[in-house]
């Protein structure tokens, strides 16, 4: 007979801990959910176009590393979204002939996301600090 209060007969599922859960949602929330328009281009057209991946650049390198507690990774990022602003005006006026391709702006996504996973890897699985408080 089971007491009211009692713990129940079996035991309990395995559970992902917290310091490992925040560090997923901060990889889903903070670091993939903003690079969502630039895939729902990719997957509706089939192709990415320069312009658009020079301006995801942009907007991707100043918002991930914003948020950055590393003075090296901030002003990368932001270095990085002054070049990409530039080329992305640049191949947006009339006129010019500019074509920068796919490479450089994927691998800077790539780059900027890379050291902030690490750097968010030490924050929340290393030094246990909650992405989100609920």
């Amino acid at each position: 007979m089971v007491h009211e209060g009692a713990p129940a007969e079996g035991r309990r599922a395995p559970e992902v801990p917290d310091h490992w859960q925040n560090f997923v949602i901060c990889l889903l929330f903070h670091m993939i959910l903003p690079l969502t328009p630039l895939l729902l281009e990719y997957i509706l057209t089939g192709l990415a176009t320069s312009k658009t991946l020079l301006l995801s650049a942009t907007m991707y390198s100043v918002s991930v590393c914003g948020s950055s507690q590393s003075k090296l990774w901030f002003g990368a990022g932001v270095f990085i979204a002054i070049v990409f602003a530039a080329l992305f005006g640049l191949s947006t006026h009339a006129g010019t002939s500019l074509e920068v391709g796919i490479g450089w702006p994927l691998a800077s996504i790539g780059f900027v996301f890379i050291t902030h996973a690490l750097e968010r890897y030490n924050r929340h699985i290393v030094d246990r600090t909650p992405f989100w408080e609920f």
